[in-house]
């Protein structure tokens, strides 16, 4: 297949239509080696609904088990024509089964005028599995700008899962600034279409002299026909553990 084009429309909005146009090329070997995807949202009658966004990956590589290696991929999009985004993937590893190991991803932001916005990086190090395939563990290095101005390594573990869905999970977040941070999901529970239902997220920020400690227990959480999150009720607290006295209020939420 070299290309084709798709229109998506929801029961909740049968007046819009998600147009996907893709287009691709391969090598020899049958192997994806450039595509070209744009997503776009219309009505009729109507101006774009939503900005225009077009993703081109090229250069991509594979090892000799055919997994991929690496790639370059560039973002633009109508809401800011003046910004590109590329993503250079490489150095990607696979463990026996297929399944990533290691790889190194760097973002470079910029105008059209090849002035820089961001510059990062981000280097996998690690990444664990369990026997049925699932991610238990992951190690990250995450750096910004060039020369680096800060360095943040990433630690994130799943304690639980029912069927391919964690249910608890860690993330431990060190940053050469000095600034920690824990976050931690508990008790998450999910709908037959794997949203989430219900989650309590801990989140522990620490620094020399400052620890803050945040609980958001969030719960009825309702979807539309498109998977957007819609309504929720969420309690919050949070308290100073140098000191500080905890607090808590109850929250609606109605997106």
């Amino acid at each position: 297949m070299t290309g084709y084009t798709e229109d998506r429309k929801s029961d909740d909005e049968s007046a819009v239509t998600t147009r996907v146009i893709w287009e691709g090329t391969n090598d020899q070997a049958g192997r994806l080696v450039y595509s070209k995807e744009t997503v776009g949202r219309t009505a009729a009658g109507q101006p774009p609904l939503s900005a225009e966004n077009t993703v081109t990956r090229g250069g991509q590589t594979y090892d000799d088990l055919n997994h991929v290696v690496g790639y370059t991929e560039t973002s633009v999009s109508t809401a800011s024509p003046d910004v590109e985004t590329t993503i250079v993937r490489s150095n990607s590893t696979y463990n026996g089964f297929g399944l990533v190991e290691t790889f190194k991803e760097d973002e470079d932001k910029k105008d059209r005028i090849g002035s820089e916005k961001i510059q990062r990086s981000t280097t996998r190090s690690a990444t664990e599995y369990d026997e049925h395939g699932r991610l238990t563990e992951s190690r990250e290095k995450k750096t910004e700008g060039d020369p680096v101005t800060q360095t943040t390594n990433v630690t994130w573990s799943a304690s639980g899962y029912v069927g391919n869905r964690w249910t608890n999970a860690t993330e431990n977040t060190i940053s050469s600034t000095g600034l920690e941070t824990e976050r931690k999901w508990e008790s998450v529970t999910y709908d037959t279409h794997g949203h989430r239902n219900s989650q309590k997220e801990t989140t522990t920020t620490k620094a020399p002299g400052y620890e803050v400690v945040r609980t958001n227990d969030r719960s009825a959480m309702t979807y539309d026909n498109r998977g957007q999150l819609t309504d929720y009720s969420e309690t919050r607290t949070s308290s100073d553990r140098k000191g500080g006295h905890p607090n808590g209020h109850l929250v609606q939420g109605n997106l």
